[in-house]
């Protein structure tokens, strides 16, 4: 139970840039997005809380304490017991704009998938010589649309699947720490029900770059595609996180 709480403080260093004080400062991706003011994980092996900054001390020590009276968030069909309580706690410090709930699954390094996919890697010749081919021509239609403008969107390391030449599918460091990496996957419009999804993230959590790392994977629990992928790839059920911002 303790190992498992460990992975999930990982997981919580991993997602998000923290102060000193161990507050949120803001996402940890390229983008250096904006931080959710709450972000509460929890498992059977207990719960974690952090906030973000700029919320004032008694404000924090509130939440905290709310947090560790709150029994631990076992089952990802339940709801958080105290989740009314924190949403009114963050209302306090202005209007509530999102609370978004994910699933946390541990990708274990090397893990087993069987697909005749044709896989391209960030550190291989190939890989390379993909991204130099998109620098000059540009990214073709199906990626443009689906937000990856540009090769600067390639957030390394990362796999891609194609089919018949073309990237059908691609899984990214979304969240990279000295610790820890959170998988991004996408597959695109034309090539989705075919396995692609599971087998650039089989391929990703075997790049050497992210050995000696904890592997995560994580998806809104209203994902049900995602969770096709971590049942057709077995992975493990380990926490969930609440998000208010």
């Amino acid at each position: 139970m303790t190992d498992r709480l460990e992975l999930l403080r990982i997981d919580l260093e991993t997602s998000f840039v923290l102060s000193g004080h161990g507050r949120i400062e803001r996402i940890n991706d390229p983008d250096e997005s904006k931080g959710p003011r709450l972000c509460l994980i929890g498992s059977s092996a207990g719960n974690l809380v952090c906030v973000h900054h700029h919320l004032s001390d008694n404000l924090a020590a509130r939440i905290t304490a709310l947090v560790a009276a709150a029994p631990p968030w076992v089952s990802r069909r339940s709801a958080f017991d105290c989740k009314k309580e924190l949403v009114s706690l963050i209302a306090e410090d202005g209007p509530v704009e999102s609370i978004e709930t994910e699933l946390i699954w541990r990708l274990p390094h090397a893990t087993p998938f069987n697909s005749d996919a044709h896989i391209l890697r960030s550190d291989t010749d190939r890989g390379r010589e993909l991204l130099e081919r998109l620098s000059r021509e540009g990214v073709p239609k199906h990626l443009y649309e689906a937000g990856f403008v540009g090769i600067g969107d390639f957030w390394e390391p990362w796999c891609v699947a194609l089919d018949d030449g073309q990237i059908a599918a691609i899984a990214f460091a979304a969240r990279l720490s000295e610790r820890g990496a959170a998988i991004g996957v996408y597959t695109f419009p034309g090539h989705r029900g075919r396995g692609y999804a599971a087998a650039v993230t089989a391929a990703w959590s075997s790049l050497a770059s992210l050995e000696g790392r904890k592997l995560f994977y994580s998806a809104r629990s209203t994902n049900k595609s995602s969770r096709r992928v971590t049942e057709r790839l077995g992975l493990e059920h380990i926490g969930m996180k609440l998000e208010i911002a």
